[in-house]
């Protein structure tokens, strides 16, 4: 559950963590969005939010275009409606392009 990070988080300041599936259950979307908004090392990731509209515009608005990274359940699920879901979201171009990759690149240094 993400309200874990909320222990982890501020005892590995130099640590990055990624709350999975950020978007799928509202609960744990909550949580999630408590700990990026508190702590500067937690991201949201996307994975299994096609199935509820208005979740990525969610986690941007609430977690910041800066702090959400596509994940596609590969190989689970087939990535294409979560990549469609981020393409047709209702955000910036600039925040789907960071969602997309973006902040993948930023956060891994490449």
């Amino acid at each position: 559950r993400p309200r874990y990070l909320e222990d982890i988080a501020p005892m590995y300041p130099d640590a990055n963590f990624v709350a999975g599936h950020s978007g799928n259950v509202p609960e744990a979307r909550a949580e999630a969005i408590a700990a990026v908004q508190k702590y500067p090392n937690v991201y949201l990731e996307t994975c299994s939010t096609y199935r509820m509209p208005g979740v990525i515009e969610e986690l941007v608005e609430k977690g910041g275009k800066d702090r959400v990274l596509f994940g596609s359940d590969v190989p689970l699920m087939d990535p294409r409606p979560q990549i469609g879901k981020i393409i047709t979201a209702r955000i910036s171009d600039e925040a789907k392009r960071l969602a997309l990759g973006g902040n993948a690149e930023l956060l891994l240094g490449i």
